[in-house]
């Protein structure tokens, strides 16, 4: 109990409150889309191909951009690149939403939309994670990291369950909707949020030089590199499996997109009981807490 009413502090704070719900809608959004759209996908093609072929699009561009987009994120107001990446990316979600209404989507344009919505997402969380400290004070900084990724590990909770039972309810094309209109009010919530201290933008620097240089840092560190190595290891060989779920539970399950949707809630469920498992054994060996 007294983990949640520590990791609840920042909500006391305006710009973080509009900030974490942004995040959090936009989150819920995007696993009810995943589940529609991989459970669409499979029917489409029945294949396993495919999916490996989908997660493809999706995974490239986050993994390649990622540095760029940190030099991006450095140099402009990350406040407004976050508000104008939520609603550049309803712009290939209700494209694909017109495809599917009209009869005509196909599993190639499937794929093409999704590697341009991961292009333009590929900045969103170096951008939403930079932010934070310009939220909150200095001494609440700890509780609102905690906070952001309890938040986005509810969401892997909710976000599937509720994606498996909207595919029934509203079917595919509603769960595409769902997401578009679920970046619009993220984007929406972000307008209001004034910072004490405006980030400057960087002008007449060289990209090029900067992404060098940060490429030198991680290779001449061997800590950030062995972590780096350890992410992309993890997120090309681990975070992976979810994208084939459809298969198990069509056909090796026997069920439907409801229970796509408890499979991939899962790993939601197992992470938000890691961290309250890590606070309380910091807090029974005397390690520091979250105050």
């Amino acid at each position: 109990m007294e983990f949640v009413i520590q990791v609840l502090k920042p909500l006391r704070y305006k710009n973080y409150a509009l900030f974490g719900s942004s995040d959090f809608i936009a989150s819920i959004g995007q696993f009810v889309r995943e589940i529609a759209l991989y459970w669409l996908a499979y029917e489409i093609t029945g294949s396993a191909m495919a999916l490996g072929i989908l997660a493809l699009c999706e995974a490239t561009p986050r993994l390649v951009l990622s540095v760029l987009g940190g030099v991006i994120v450095d140099r402009y107001d990350r406040l407004r690149l976050l508000t104008a990446i939520q609603f550049l990316c309803a712009v290939p979600v209700f494209a694909m939403v017109a495809l599917y209404f009209l009869g005509v989507l196909e599993f190639w344009h499937i794929a093409i939309l999704e590697t341009v919505l991961s292009v333009i997402r590929s900045m969103n969380p170096t951008a939403g994670q930079s932010l934070l400290h310009d939220l909150v004070p200095q001494e609440e900084l700890m509780n609102t990291v905690a906070l952001y990724s309890l938040g986005f590990n509810f969401a892997r909770i909710v976000g599937p369950s509720l994606g498996g039972v909207l595919v029934l309810w509203i079917g595919v094309g509603g769960c595409l909707v769902f997401y578009g209109v679920a970046l619009l009010i993220s984007g929406f919530e972000l307008l209001p949020i004034r910072l004490t201290v405006e980030p400057k933008a960087k002008i007449a620097s060289d990209w090029i030089h900067e992404v060098k240089e940060g490429l030198d840092f991680v290779r001449s560190s061997p800590l950030v590199l062995s972590s780096t190595l350890a992410a992309y290891a993890l997120s090309v060989f681990v975070g992976t499996y979810q994208r084939f779920l459809p298969i198990f539970a069509k056909d090796i399950l026997k069920t439907g997109p409801e229970g796509l949707g408890a499979l991939t809630a899962a790993s939601g469920v197992g992470a938000v009981v890691s961290l309250i498992f890590l606070d309380a054994v910091g807090r029974r060996w005397g390690g520091e807490t979250l105050d």
